[in-house]
């Protein structure tokens, strides 16, 4: 996993906001943007200026957030990819694929039963520096669904902030600069606070940074699907939150591609592979990312049709 440690701020460092009970219920399988903005609301209270400003810039920026479905994602595939990814973002070579996004997935792991997690990141501007202002939400298991029934009442779905910080990867520095606004709910009681900024700045980050590449690696099948109008109309009469577009990618067939890469079938054709990106310099001195590509490798057209994005 990508370092994960965090460059706190010294006025910072022994604080971290008591928001980690907070329960957001839904009657939907996927909480919308404007209700994200609600929760957001509801969660500034902080007295510090720098924490007010950053649940206000998620407030006010969700309700315009991309949302992308990912389904089921490895534990190990994140931990694997995140430092490449993360190198990229601080070179400025990959980014958010919006200002505001909501990615929504079920993480696996070796350990633990799989986690349904919505992270929801905006860009934000703290004291004249960009960061990604993070949030991460867990689905409560069953277990906790019984502590919190009484909050939830017959809603069908509960999620629990499980970390939230505004976050940059440093490359100089092997670390991720800003700051951890709230670490998952009983960190404190294993690991010092420290350790807790440490462990959730890179849980923000490489899961960010990872899906972000995902999002722009060419060739990955994805399909955008939107709510009718009629159906919106029906939602709104009966006061209900509006339903947002959501693009499902299909990362079952990029885990098919890379798998094949690390086995040497990329010559198998029609084997789907990944070629991973890479910086062409030019005797100018003009820099340029071939974007990661998907291919079959059926026809050289398909091979030189690649993405290209210059870099000033």
């Amino acid at each position: 996993m990508y370092c994960g440690k965090v460059l706190c701020r010294k006025s910072m460092i022994n604080k971290v906001d008591d928001n980690t009970s907070i329960v957001v219920k839904s009657e939907d399988p996927r909480i919308s943007p404007q209700q994200w903005s609600t929760v957001f609301s509801k969660l500034n209270t902080s007295s510090n200026s720098i924490y007010k400003e950053f649940w206000s810039q998620l407030e006010n920026k969700v309700t315009a957030a991309q949302v992308f479905e990912f389904g089921d994602i490895e534990d190990s595939k994140i931990i694997k990819d995140a430092p490449r990814a993360a190198e990229l973002i601080s070179n400025k070579y990959l980014d958010l694929p919006f200002n505001s996004v909501i990615y929504w997935y079920t993480l696996n792991t070796e350990v633990h039963s799989p986690n349904r997690m919505a992270t929801i990141i905006v860009k934000g501007i703290i004291e004249n520096s960009q960061f990604y202002f993070i949030a991460d939400f867990r689905k409560l298991s069953y277990d906790e669904l019984q502590v919190y029934q009484k909050t939830i009442n017959n809603n069908k779905c509960a999620y629990i902030l499980a970390g939230a910080g505004y976050l940059n990867p440093d490359m100089g520095n092997n670390a991720w600069s800003g700051d951890i606004i709230s670490v998952p709910d009983g960190l404190t009681k294993y690991h010092s606070l420290l350790e807790c900024k440490n462990i959730t700045a890179s849980s923000l980050g490489d899961g960010m940074s990872y899906l972000s590449l995902l999002v722009a690696t060419k060739g990955i099948p994805r399909n955008t699907e939107t709510p009718s109008a009629k159906l919106q109309a029906k939602r709104k009469s009966n006061n209900k939150y509006p339903l947002s577009s959501v693009t499902y990618i299909d990362t079952h067939y990029y885990s098919r591609a890379v798998n094949n890469t690390d086995s040497k079938l990329t010559h198998a054709s029609p084997v789907p592979h990944l070629r991973r990106g890479h910086i062409r310099n030019y005797q100018d001195g003009q820099k340029v990312w071939i974007k990661d590509t998907i291919v079959n490798c059926v026809s050289a057209e398909e091979i030189s049709s690649r993405n290209m994005y210059k870099v000033k």
